[in-house]
């Protein structure tokens, strides 16, 4: 894939042409993830909710203080593909490339309850989560589906 942090004029372009490659990764490292959990690649196709059980028991487990930069990057990535999963699959989202200050980022795109399309950024959502004391993959994906303005509530 390119090298998106370089300078130049066709860093969104380059990002575009990478998009259809970045959506295949990250579906692939949800599901295998999933295998990883214990979960059926084929299960999570048909409901990727069936995952959160299983990504919080793993959380948990894990010694976060004790991660390295590779951890928490590799760690980041797998939560981020599956919000972007759950995005994509029950809400209707799509990949997108969207220009930053820092150079163009891949979010999903929904479609929400006020009719307004908004981006999300499951990196970021993962990044945000993980700096919490006791992250829960349940409220990053609460998070991210408050973002999207899918969020689901009660009082409402």
């Amino acid at each position: 894939m390119a090298d998106l942090s370089s300078d130049g004029p066709d860093r969104l372009t380059e990002a575009r042409a990478g998009l259809g490659e970045w959506a295949r990764e990250g579906r692939d490292a949800a599901l295998s993830m999933a295998e990883e959990l214990g979960v059926p690649a084929r299960d999570v196709e048909e409901d990727p909710l069936v995952l959160l059980g299983p990504w919080d028991g793993f959380l948990s487990s894990l010694p976060l203080g004790e991660f390295d930069d590779d951890d928490r990057s590799w760690l980041r990535t797998q939560i981020a593909a599956f919000i972007a999963l759950v995005l994509l699959s029950e809400h209707g989202g799509r990949w997108d490339v969207v220009a930053a200050d820092d150079g163009p980022r891949y979010v999903v795109t929904v479609t929400g309850g006020d009719g307004r399309e908004r981006h999300v950024d499951p990196l970021e959502v993962a990044r945000e989560g993980l700096r919490r004391d006791e992250p829960v993959v349940l409220h990053m994906l609460g998070d991210a589906e408050a973002l999207a303005g899918v969020a689901y509530r009660d009082d409402v």
